[in-house]
C-alpha cells in the first residue's frame, strides 16, 4: 500500500464523499489482496475504492438501500472478486439481518443468500480460502457462533466460533491466519492480538500487543501486513492513529 512507508505514515487522496460521524462515519474495510481497498460507510452505504496503482479514490454505485433504511455494523470481505457486505439494516427503528455482493466487473449489486442463523452484534467478515467468514454473537448478546459462505454453490455452513470473552474486537485474514486485535473485556479496552492458524486449527496469543489499547477498530490484511486503523479508548477518546504489524518479523510500526 503506498500510503505506508518505512519512515511512517504518508498521506491519501480525500475521498469523493465525506464521511458524516454522526451516521456511523467510515466503518468497514476490505482489500482484494492486490491493489484494491474499498471502504464501506455505515448510514446511506456509500462505498468507495482505493486503487493503489492510480492512487486515487473511486465511489462505487450504491447498494441500494430503501429509503428510511440504514445499514449499521457493517462489515465486509473480498471473495473470488466480489465484495460482500455484511451487517444490520435499520428499517425505520426496526433491526434485521442484510447482505449483499457486489460485482466489480458489471458494477452491480445482488441480495445474498440467507444465513443459517442469524449474527448481530460485533459482526467481524473476513476472507480465507475462496469462502465468507462471518463470525458474531447470537440474538441474546453473550453466545459467539460463526457461519462460513461458499461462493461456488451459494451455501452457508456452520462453522466452530472464536471462543472468545472480548467485544468490540477487529477481525482480518492474513494468508491462512485470523488475526483478532483489541476490543474490550469487562469495560477494559485491550490492545491484545491473538492469531488463529486456520490451517493447524491452533490459537496463540504470543503475538506482541499493540502500543495502542483499541475498541471498535478497523482492520485488513494487505499481503503480509496486519492494518488496524482509529476505535477509541477511556484515555484518548476516539483514535485517528494507525498501526502495521508484520507478520513474518513480528513487529508493529
Amino acid at each position: 500500500m503506498s500510503s505506508f512507508c518505512a519512515q511512517g505514515w504518508a498521506p491519501m487522496a480525500q475521498m469523493a464523499v465525506p464521511a458524516r460521524w454522526q451516521e456511523g462515519g467510515w466503518r468497514a474495510l476490505a482489500s482484494d489482496g492486490d491493489s484494491l481497498l474499498y471502504v464501506v460507510k455505515e448510514g446511506r452505504g456509500d462505498i468507495e475504492t482505493w486503487d493503489d496503482s492510480s492512487g486515487k479514490w473511486a465511489p462505487i454505485p450504491s447498494m441500494g438501500l430503501d429509503q428510511g433504511h440504514k445499514l449499521v455494523r457493517a462489515h465486509c470481505a473480498v471473495v473470488g472478486g466480489k465484495l460482500y457486505v455484511v451487517g444490520t439494516i435499520d428499517k425505520n427503528g426496526k433491526l434485521s439481518w442484510g447482505a449483499k455482493v457486489y460485482d466489480p466487473s458489471s458494477r452491480t449489486w445482488m441480495d445474498q443468500t440467507n444465513m443459517k442463523y442469524l449474527l448481530l452484534g460485533a459482526t467481524e467478515a473476513v476472507s480465507v480460502w475462496d469462502e465468507l467468514l462471518v463470525f458474531g454473537r447470537f440474538n441474546d448478546g453473550v453466545q459467539h457462533g460463526a457461519q462460513a459462505f461458499h461462493p461456488e454453490d451459494e451455501n452457508w455452513k456452520t462453522i466452530p466460533s472464536l471462543h472468545v470473552t472480548q467485544t468490540n474486537f477487529a477481525v482480518a485474514a492474513v494468508g491462512e491466519r485470523l488475526f483478532l486485535v483489541g476490543g474490550s473485556r469487562n469495560r477494559n479496552i485491550l490492545n491484545t492480538v491473538d492469531v488463529y492458524d486456520l490451517r493447524s486449527d491452533c490459537r496463540s496469543s504470543a503475538v506482541p500487543s499493540m502500543s495502542t489499547k483499541r475498541a471498535y477498530s478497523a482492520a485488513v490484511g494487505w499481503d503480509d501486513l496486519l492494518y488496524v486503523f482509529g476505535g477509541g479508548n477511556q484515555t484518548d477518546g476516539c483514535l485517528r492513529s494507525a498501526e502495521v504489524l508484520d507478520t513474518n518479523s513480528w513487529t508493529w510500526s
